[in-house]
């Protein structure tokens, strides 16, 4: 609710600008279950794992970043996750529109940003 009150009062809401939030801790699908339930049409949110999951140091951000560097597909990214010690990873995703595979694109930077859902 912070992290959402600052958001509503911001500046870049008011501009009709998306809040993106890429989380990289444990039980962050939450904020996906949140943000559905709640309907928000302003924000995305990419989780490292399942809201009752707990996730691997900052495996999920290394994995991202390497993700969309181009050196590991999605598919090998998502088999990482989900085989990664003792914890099973299955990242989620939530945006307004519904399809989590079609990747964001930033129209300041003409740059996509690829989601990564189980």
């Amino acid at each position: 609710d912070d992290v959402m009150g600052v958001w509503a009062n911001s500046r870049a809401k008011a501009r009709r600008c998306i809040l993106m939030l890429v989380l990289d801790s444990c039980f962050s699908g939450r904020w996906v279950e949140l943000a559905r339930e709640r309907g928000l049409h302003d924000v995305v949110v990419q989780a490292a794992c399942a809201s009752g999951e707990t996730t691997y140091d900052d495996l999920f951000t290394r994995l991202i970043v390497r993700y969309h560097n181009g050196e590991l597909t999605r598919d090998e990214a998502l088999t990482v996750m989900r085989k990664s010690g003792t914890c099973s990873m299955h990242p989620c995703a939530y945006v307004p529109w519904g399809d989590v595979n079609t990747p964001l694109t930033c129209e300041t930077s003409n740059k996509a940003f690829h989601l990564l859902s189980a």
